[in-house]
């Protein structure tokens, strides 16, 4: 028999991001549990609000299939004592069957005899497999902080109120969950908080959500999602306005209400006068509201409220939208009286107070920062042969930090860097300066977008190679198991901006003059274990990019600190062989043979044309001088594709000097003159690839 089953967890209100956690841990461990003992069924779904959590299967087979296997146990002679009793090893066959031991078979089996039984397996219910499985999630799901209540010291996300078990028509109590506290099955479920109903009672599960959304209730969280983002599209549109929906926030939002309904609300315009960040920052941050824009872009002081409240009552609406004006209200007067004390200075003027932060211990104040970050972001400007104005880097680098200072960022510290590029632009300074204050924290996570200009790029590669080198000196470098620094992550993020940047410069030179710049840093060791950190990186990078683990083993093994020269190495010598995998793999070969057999030659010997035997021989070393010119060349321009291109042009000709010519010929000036010609054709190709990497 198949029916639909239904479980609902209703608790007290568990917050956004656990209860969205809790939801997928369900759902995994239910589907593994259906899975591993053999369940049939149509299909799972679960879902949930902030006070439940369903989990709903069409179709599920009332109990599972029983199985028969015969099992083959230890020899006769083996089973019984003396005097006819039970041999331990009888009696773990019989238990492993299932069976009682007098209930083992014996069969002849060649020329003895061995103990038979037949297994079964399977059988037990549906609901009752469930009701384990449902017992165990209660006890081991995760979440942050858990709570317990009474003197039961069963925990949970928070105080469990009910459960509501079906399957087909009937309801169900499982016992396992008595033990865990007040709250008992119940035939009913309950309908919203405030508005009610107490009890609903359901003829089957799949009522279930018809019967709550009869009263306004999406269940179901995807569902509750799209309809708010439908409602706050549609408020923004009849009031002429678009709406900043923030994913993270509409998510957040979905599991703080189960009946939503959007108002609109208002706060004085006056605040707009502010950074709109801080605004913004109040709305999304602190209170859950969505902003929204006028048609040209503007910050409007209009915004959208998610309420759990019936609002097609108007003195509901009303009240709700009063409630939240007067609390956005108190935290924006706040957001605008720091805002009002920040601008009696100009940001320049607030360098100094940079040396009253301190930095890291030992490694001086924010000031002592900036100055760094002003004197490398000069040298990579030099490095990489940037046309970039200099006087505007120097500015941009003392100001990039001076926000730390301002009560603004000290209330809303993730707002560091928006508030300067404000601030900066308030004072007249360069637009190019404004951007990069705020530019040179980018990118900030993994995906978010770089820096858009040379200035911000120059600024924010030397801020995160400051503070790798800052982590490595004070014995912060990441291990194993951490990386208290976010070291990691800025080595990929300075890694990222120099290959999008596709600027030429000597990694390790500027690590070196990096370190050069602390106290303790003149040692040479700490060049060599800050780049292998960072090669790491970028293999991370590299593979990310689709290049294959061997072919970047082989490019880096005997790379430049050029991290875009050996980028664009990668990319071509991986495009060379994903065009036409077998050529690649034979041409390959045909140079490892060729490395083979000079792997034991020493000494340098010129290779004689005028000595040649076989045209093979002309022709390949024709090949050799082509491509030491390209090689050349590409460490020049960081292109690789002729060179690759040629080595893929010269398959014929390897093929053509083998098949024809002996190298180990018995005469000795011949055999050195081929030897020779192959350490021509090999060593261009041994400057930028690994061969033995490549096997």
């Amino acid at each position: 028999m198949h029916a639909d089953f239904l479980f609902e967890l209703y608790t007290e209100e568990i917050p956004a991001s656990y209860q969205e956690s809790l939801i997928s841990q369900w759902d995994s461990s239910i589907r593994n549990v259906l899975k591993s003992e053999g369940l049939q069924f149509e299909s799972l779904e679960t879902g949930g609000t902030p006070r439940r959590l369903f989990v709903f299967i069409s179709g599920l087979q009332d109990s599972q299939p029983v199985r028969e296997a015969e099992l083959k146990g230890p020899p006769k002679s083996a089973c019984f004592t003396p005097d006819g009793n039970a041999t331990p090893a009888l009696e773990g066959f019989a238990a492993r069957a299932g069976i009682d031991w007098q209930k083992v078979e014996f069969r002849e089996f060649g020329k003895a005899e061995y103990a038979y039984a037949l297994s079964k397996t399977g059988g037990k219910k549906s609901t009752e497999i469930l009701a384990r499985e449902i017992a165990r999630l209660m006890e081991s799901a995760k979440t942050p902080r858990k709570m317990r209540w009474g003197s039961n010291p069963f925990e949970y996300a928070r105080p469990v109120l009910s459960y509501t078990a079906m399957y087909g028509k009937h309801t169900i109590c499982f016992p396992e969950l008595n033990s865990f506290g007040a709250f008992s099955c119940s035939s009913t479920i309950r309908g919203h908080l405030i508005y009610g109903p107490h009890s609903i009672s359901l003829s089957s599960p799949l009522e279930y959500f018809t019967a709550l959304r009869d009263l306004g209730i999406f269940v179901r969280h995807k569902d509750r999602k799209e309809k708010i983002r439908s409602a706050l599209l549609s408020k923004a549109d009849s009031l002429g306005l678009v709406a900043e929906i923030e994913e993270s926030l509409l998510s957040e939002v979905t599991f703080l209400v189960e009946r939503p309904s959007v108002v609109d609300a208002s706060f004085d315009s006056s605040f707009l006068e502010m950074p709109e960040a801080v605004a913004i920052s109040e709305m999304q941050q602190h209170q859950r509201y969505f902003p929204m824009r006028e048609k040209s872009g503007k910050l409007s002081n209009l915004f959208l409220i998610v309420s759990n409240s019936d609002t097609q009552n108007g003195d509901t609406e009303n009240n709700v939208r009063q409630g939240n004006q007067r609390v956005l209200r108190a935290r924006l007067e706040d957001g605008s009286f720091f805002f009002r004390e920040d601008r009696k200075r100009s940001l320049f003027s607030r360098v100094e107070d940079l040396r009253s932060i301190v930095y890291m211990d030992g490694y001086g104040t924010m000031y002592d920062k900036a100055e760094r970050l002003g004197t490398l972001a000069q040298y990579l400007r030099e490095l990489a042969k940037l046309t970039v104005d200099s006087q505007k880097l120097e500015r941009a680098s003392w100001l990039c930090k001076a926000d730390l200072t301002t009560a603004l960022v000290y209330e809303f510290d993730h707002l560091q860097g928006e508030i300067g590029s404000e601030y900066a632009r308030l004072d007249k300074e360069d637009d190019s300066i404004a951007a990069a204050i705020a530019g040179h924290y980018l990118p900030r996570f993994q995906g978010d977008s770089l820096p858009a200009d040379s200035i911000s790029r120059l600024i924010s590669i030397a801020d995160k190679i400051d503070n790798i080198v800052a982590g490595f000196l004070s014995g912060k470098q990441p291990t194993s198991s951490q990386d208290p620094l976010a070291l990691r992550r800025q080595a990929l993020y300075t890694i990222e901006m120099i290959v999008d940047s596709e600027w030429r410069l000597s990694f390790r030179q500027a690590l070196a003059k990096a370190l050069s710049l602390f106290p303790g840093g003149n040692d040479p060791k700490w060049i060599d274990e800050i780049y292998d950190f960072t090669l790491g990186r970028m293999a991370t990078i590299f593979e990310k990019s689709g290049i294959s683990k061997k072919m970047i083993r082989a490019g880096m093994a005997n790379a430049s600190d050029d991290i875009t020269l050996l980028y664009k190495k990668l990319t071509s010598l991986s495009g060379l062989s994903s065009r036409d995998p077998a050529m690649f793999e034979e041409l390959i070969g045909g140079f490892t043979r060729m490395a083979n057999i000079i792997a034991e030659t020493s000494g340098e010997t010129a290779v004689e044309p005028e000595a040649f035997l076989h045209p093979s021989e002309n022709r390949l070393y024709d090949f050799s001088a082509r491509l030491q010119s390209l090689v050349e060349s590409s460490r020049a321009s960081a292109e690789y594709d002729e060179v690759f291109s040629e080595l893929a042009s010269a398959k014929s000709d390897v093929d053509a000097f083998f098949d024809n010519v002996m190298v180990m010929h018995e005469d000795f000036s011949i055999r050195q003159n081929r030897l020779a010609l192959l350490k021509a054709v090999v060593e261009p190709v041994r400057s930028i690839i690994k061969l033995s990497e490549l096997k």
